[in-house]
């Protein structure tokens, strides 16, 4: 079961900072603006905004939850139903911006992150696994051996 499912009875956090109604409307507002980006409003969707872009409002209901905890990308990534990285930072820099209180350099390239496909790879399936081969082998030597 994920960390995040789990209910704990005491938090057990290193750190922790004082949030206000405030700060938490800020960093709804926040999150919805980006989730909100990460979809264009022309092309209508045939499934749901969660299931197109992996950022659900459970996940920004969860950080709204555990901001006060949240101060790096191990915390993000262990406690919160997040499934992607570009995700993952973007949440960690709206707190940033919100508290200014976490150490960093929170601005990353995505091009780093990016890489072209190699057109001309072709060892995709050129080699077969040892396991498959050794299934391969024992089912051609049993069927030669039944004629």
């Amino acid at each position: 079961m994920p960390n995040y499912e789990q209910i704990e009875a005491e938090p057990t956090h290193q750190r922790s900072r004082h949030v206000d109604a405030n700060d938490k409307s800020l960093i709804a507002d926040l999150l919805n603006d980006y989730r909100d980006s990460l979809i264009n409003s022309s092309n209508p969707l045939y499934t749901l905004h969660a299931a197109c872009t992996g950022f659900s409002q459970q996940l920004g209901d969860a950080v709204l939850t555990h901001c006060q905890y949240i101060f790096d990308l191990a915390y993000i990534s262990t406690n919160l139903p997040v499934f992607r990285l570009d995700h993952a930072k973007e949440i960690l820099i709206i707190i940033s911006d919100v508290f200014g209180d976490i150490d960093g350099d929170l601005q990353y390239d995505s091009e780093r992150y990016l890489t072209d496909p190699d057109l001309y790879f072709t060892n995709y399936f050129d080699n077969v696994d040892d396991d498959v081969e050794d299934a391969l082998t024992s089912h051609v030597s049993s069927s030669e051996s039944e004629q």
